[in-house]
């Protein structure tokens, strides 16, 4: 039987409060270059404020003028940041090509910029395929005792040991409902309806919303309607549901340590964490899940499977008065590599908890 424990809540911070507090560059891996009279796709190295990884994605395939199934995407970074990463197109795009495509962005009022190209190759960027991101995270409004803990706690020993629960963001945008764990497992057991009605919920970008709903009205069926969505992103609501999973799974090992603390998160809720030692949480923690072939409609078997416990170096950049906010609060800038996979913003959360 899990143990009952005392529900603590996390001590006041702000985290994104304006893009410039939270810089994301991707670690991606090195495509296999080759010559442009050999290649059908380019490399690019993509920075984005204010969008999601979709949204890039669709505007690069706009301008370009192709499928948005031909640009691709490693990760998926944050919508309220400002994040650097490769993204792969499927035509050849000259060098005289980036310079007319930032200009382009600029007029549009779209923080979007190619920061520059990396090359020519023959393969796309695959999904999840990278070694991680490099975080500098400035964390606003936080009291005073809490930010001279945080300090001391690093400048004695800056390794921390991140227990590996998703975060907010795998469940929705910025300010939304995070339901897309449900309009995950509505398309896993085919009930469209339901899935169709989650996504109207969800907060998703209003274009595409257009498009689904069109989609709809011209059709009369759930299904069709939700083929409006890239395929990139219907398999993202599937894994967001097996992220759910992963994470409910994770909770019931937790509890049922001696020393777990149930700790009240945003959007995802009552999560526990061990209070002391974290040697007793599994290094690895596997879940039996099912993903869906868009082609064939088929769901199948698969493993997921992923690290519980990531050790990370985490370094104090900067600790002083936040210019952003009154009443004595302070800011934290602390920066930190994390494999892919791993949220930084539940590091930064668990960091400011054990020095509540």
């Amino acid at each position: 039987m899990a143990k009952k424990h005392n529900l603590v809540t996390l001590p006041n911070f702000k985290m994104k409060f304006i893009n410039s507090d939270f810089l994301v560059d991707e670690i991606y891996l090195q495509p296999r270059l080759t010559s442009k009279d050999k290649a059908s796709h380019t490399y690019l190295y993509v920075e984005k404020e204010n969008l999601t990884t979709f949204q890039l994605l669709q505007i690069l395939a706009d301008y370009f003028q192709i499928d948005v199934k031909e640009v691709s995407a490693a990760g998926l970074k944050d919508e309220q940041a400002v994040t650097r990463q490769i993204v792969s197109v499927r035509t050849i795009v000259l060098d005289e090509r980036v310079k007319l495509a930032n200009d382009f962005f600029r007029d549009e009022g779209l923080i979007v910029s190619i920061c520059h190209m990396i090359g020519y190759g023959r393969q796309p960027v695959y999904p999840r395929r990278l070694h991680g991101n490099k975080f500098s995270i400035t964390i606003r409004n936080v009291d005073e005792d809490v930010a001279r803990k945080v300090e001391q706690r690093l400048n004695a020993n800056n390794f921390f040991t991140l227990i590996n629960y998703y975060d907010e963001q795998r469940f929705g945008l910025p300010d939304s409902i995070h339901n897309t764990h449900l309009i995950g497992q509505g398309l896993l057991v085919n009930n469209w309806q339901v899935a169709y009605r989650e996504y109207l919920k969800s907060g998703n970008e209003p274009q595409e919303l257009e498009r689904v709903k069109a989609a709809f009205a011209g059709s009369q069926s759930y299904y069709e309607a939700l083929q409006a969505i890239m395929p990139a992103k219907l398999n993202f609501f599937v894994a967001s549901h097996n992220s759910f999973l992963w994470n409910k799974k994770l909770n019931e090992e937790i509890a049922q340590l001696g020393d777990a603390a149930l700790v009240e998160f945003p959007y995802i809720g009552a999560i526990s964490l061990p209070s002391r030692s974290k040697a007793s949480v599994p290094a690895m923690l596997s879940i039996d899940v099912e993903q869906k072939n868009w082609q064939t409609g088929d769901n199948f078997p698969t493993v997921k499977q992923r690290p519980a416990v990531v050790n990370v170096s985490v370094y104090l950049l900067e600790r002083g008065d936040d210019q952003l906010h009154g009443d004595g609060k302070q800011a934290l800038t602390v920066a930190f590599y994390l494999p892919t996979g791993c949220y930084a913003t539940m590091l930064v959360k668990q960091l400011l908890l054990t020095s509540k």
